[in-house]
C-alpha cells in the first residue's frame, strides 16, 4: 500500500528484525503495518522477496506520478538556448586576423566563403576557449573548428590539436582539412606502440592528430595525452554515459587542456542526463557540480521501473541558462537555404509465403514472452527485431519478396531511366546482400558502406564523383558523418530502431552542397512491424517504448487470412 511517499507492508512477526534493518522504517500502530520511505524500495526487495510484486507496484506508482517540471514529451521540444546569451553582442570586438585565408576550396577548383553562422562559431570559439558547438548535422561546424585551429596557428599560439571522432567520420575531417588548406595531419592507427609513437610525434611537431573513440582505451593511460592542449570531441554524445570507461578516460586525460570544444548535432539523445559529462569535459564549473548524482538530483525527475528512468526535468530554466551560455545551437533551417525534404511510403501487401513466416514468428515470440519470468524492454525488442528480419524477405525467393520487387522498380525509374544517383539504407547485413545481388543482376555500379567496409572513403569519393550509381548503406555503420549529397533520393529498405540513427542517415543527402529537394521513400508491409517503426519515426516517439507497447497490444498481427 502506498500512502504519500511511504510504502506500507504487513511483515510477518518472524521477519520483523529484517524490517528494523531498513533505514527510515516506522511501525504504524493504527494500521498495524510497517512503513518505509519509498526510496528504500530496493532494500525492501532484497529483504522481502515474497512481496516483490506489491513493492514494485507501489514504487512504480510513486515514481510515475507527474510532478513539477517538464515531461519527456515536452523536453523533445525544449529549446536549450539561453535567451539572455546574445551571440552578436558576445562576439563584438572579436576580430579575424588579417592575412588568414578562410576560404574553402571546392572540388571544381573554385573557392567558397564561410557562411555567416560559421563566422559566428569561429569567433565564439576564439573568445571562449571551452565551448559547445551544438549545431545540426550539415551546418558546417567541422569547417568552422578547422578555421579556429588555423587562426590560432596564425596567431603564433603553441597549439597542439587532437581531434577525437567516430571512425566513420575521419574521412569528413581529412576532406575538410584539405579544403581549408591544412593538409598536414596525422591519422592515428596501427598497433598500440605505433599509436603511441604517432601521437607523440604529432604533438611534438604541433601537427593535428585524429584518433577515433574506440582507439582511446586500447592506447592506454600512458599515452602522451597531456601534450595536446587543444582537444575537440566530435559527436560528443559518445561520452554521455558517466559510468562508461571511455567517458571517465576523457575526463581524466584532457582535464588540463587549454582549448576544449565539443561538437554534436544531438547532444541530448535520450534525456537531459546526456549533457552532464559532455559539459563536465569542457569545464566542471559550467554546470556547477562535481558529481553526476548531484546534477541528477537537482534537475532530473526519476521514475519508471525501479526508479532508474529519467521521466522529466525540473528547474529547467536554470539548466537552460547553464547550457545556453556556453554553447551555440543552430538548426539547418535557421542558417542554411537547404532544399525541402519530402517523405513518401510505398505500402505493400505481404505475399502469402512471407505472411505465413511472419505470423508463425509472431506467435512464437508471444509464447516465448509468456514464458519469461522477468519481462524487460530489451527482451521484447529482440522479438520485434526478429519480426523485422522476416519482413526483409531474406528467407524467401524473389517472387515472394514484394519489397525487393518494389525497390527494383524504383531503381529502374530513378537510376536506369532518369540517370540519378540513389542511396539505399538497410538495417541488416542479409538485406544488404539482397540489394547487392539485385544491383549486380541489373548490372549497375554501386558501393557498400557497412561494418565490413574497409575502403569507405574510396566508396564515398567514387559515389560523390558519379563513378558509382548507387550507394548501399547499413544505417548503423554509414549513417554518421558522411556526405552523400550526390543523390537527392534515399530509399529505406528497413528502418533502424534508433531515432538518432534514422535522423543521421536522412541527413547524409540533406547537407551543404545539396540543391535538389530531398526525397525519402520507405518500403513497408501493411499491418506489420514496418508500419509501427515508421509511425515512431514520424511522431518522434521513444522508439523502444513505442515498439514494446505496440507489440504487447497485439498491433503487429496481420489482418485477414493468410
Amino acid at each position: 500500500m502506498l500512502i504519500g511517499d511511504r510504502i506500507f507492508l504487513t511483515i510477518p512477526w518472524l521477519e520483523k528484525n529484517r524490517a528494523r534493518e531498513i533505514e527510515g522504517r516506522r511501525w504504524d500502530k493504527t494500521r498495524k503495518k510497517w512503513s518505509f520511505p519509498v526510496i528504500s524500495f530496493r532494500a525492501l526487495l532484497e529483504q522481502f522477496p515474497k512481496q516483490r510484486e506489491e513493492i514494485n507496484l507501489d514504487a512504480a506508482t510513486f515514481y510515475d506520478r507527474p510532478t513539477e517540471g517538464l515531461t519527456m514529451d515536452a523536453i523533445k521540444e525544449m529549446d536549450l538556448r539561453d535567451p539572455e546569451f546574445d551571440i552578436d553582442k558576445e562576439i563584438q570586438g572579436v576580430e579575424i586576423p588579417a592575412g588568414v585565408d578562410l576560404s574553402i576550396r571546392l572540388s571544381d577548383g573554385t573557392k567558397s566563403k564561410l557562411f555567416d553562422h560559421q563566422i559566428k562559431i569561429v569567433k565564439l570559439c576564439l573568445k571562449f576557449l571551452r565551448f559547445a558547438v551544438l549545431c545540426e548535422m550539415g551546418t558546417g561546424k567541422t569547417i568552422a573548428l578547422i578555421m579556429v585551429i588555423k587562426i590560432l596557428k596564425h596567431l603564433g599560439k603553441d597549439i597542439r590539436p587532437l581531434i577525437i571522432c567516430p571512425k566513420s567520420v575521419r574521412h569528413s575531417w581529412t576532406s575538410d582539412l584539405d579544403k581549408c588548406g591544412l593538409s598536414v595531419y596525422n591519422i592515428i592507427n596501427g598497433s598500440k606502440n605505433q599509436r603511441l609513437s604517432q601521437l607523440a610525434a604529432a604533438a611534438q611537431r604541433g601537427e593535428i592528430a585524429i584518433i577515433n573513440y574506440d582507439s582511446l582505451l586500447p592506447t592506454g593511460e600512458e599515452g602522451p595525452w597531456s601534450m595536446f592542449n587543444c582537444v575537440i570531441l566530435d559527436e560528443s554524445s559518445r561520452i554521455k554515459n558517466p559510468q562508461a570507461k571511455r567517458t571517465k578516460f576523457c575526463l581524466r586525460a584532457f582535464k588540463n587542456a587549454d582549448y576544449r570544444y565539443i561538437l554534436s548535432g544531438t547532444p541530448v539523445t535520450n534525456s537531459p542526463a546526456d549533457i552532464y559529462t559532455q559539459y563536465h569535459f569542457l569545464d566542471r564549473d559550467y554546470l556547477g557540480f562535481n558529481s553526476y548524482f548531484s546534477f541528477r538530483n537537482t534537475y532530473l525527475i526519476m521514475g519508471g521501473f525501479n526508479g532508474y528512468e529519467v521521466i522529466g526535468v525540473r528547474n529547467q530554466e536554470e539548466l537552460r541558462r547553464k547550457i545556453g551560455r556556453h554553447s551555440i545551437q543552430l538548426k539547418k533551417e535557421e542558417c542554411l537555404d537547404l532544399p525541402e525534404k519530402t517523405f513518401t511510403t510505398h505500402w505493400l501487401d505481404m505475399p502469402k509465403v512471407l505472411a505465413g513466416q511472419y505470423e508463425q514468428m509472431r506467435k512464437e515470440c508471444i509464447v516465448e514472452l509468456q514464458g519469461e519470468v522477468k519481462l524487460t524492454a530489451s527482451i521484447v525488442l529482440t522479438k520485434v527485431m526478429r519480426l523485422q528480419q522476416i519482413t526483409s524477405g531474406s528467407l524467401v525467393e524473389y517472387k515472394d519478396n514484394e519489397k525487393l520487387q518494389a525497390l527494383k522498380e524504383i531503381i529502374k525509374d530513378l537510376v536506369v531511366d532518369s540517370k540519378q544517383s540513389l542511396v539505399i539504407w538497410c538495417r541488416f547485413k542479409k538485406s544488404v546482400a539482397l540489394v547487392r545481388a539485385l544491383l549486380e543482376q541489373m548490372e549497375l555500379t554501386f558501393g557498400v558502406i557497412d561494418g565490413d567496409t574497409k575502403n569507405r572513403d574510396e566508396v564515398i569519393d567514387d559515389f560523390q564523383s558519379k563513378k558509382l550509381q548507387v550507394c548501399i548503406g547499413q544505417v548503423q555503420a554509414g549513417g554518421l558523418g558522411i556526405n552523400l549529397w550526390a543523390a537527392s533520393t534515399a530509399v529505406y529498405y528497413e528502418r533502424s530502431f534508433s531515432l538518432e540513427e534514422n535522423k543521421q542517415s536522412e541527413d547524409r543527402i540533406h547537407r551543404i552542397g545539396q540543391r535538389n529537394t530531398c526525397t525519402y521513400i520507405d518500403l513497408c508491409y501493411k499491418g506489420t512491424v514496418d508500419g509501427q517503426v515508421l509511425e515512431a519515426v514520424d511522431t518522434k516517439q521513444n522508439m523502444a517504448t513505442f515498439l514494446v507497447d505496440s507489440f504487447l497490444k497485439g498491433e503487429y498481427q496481420l489482418k485477414g487470412k493468410l
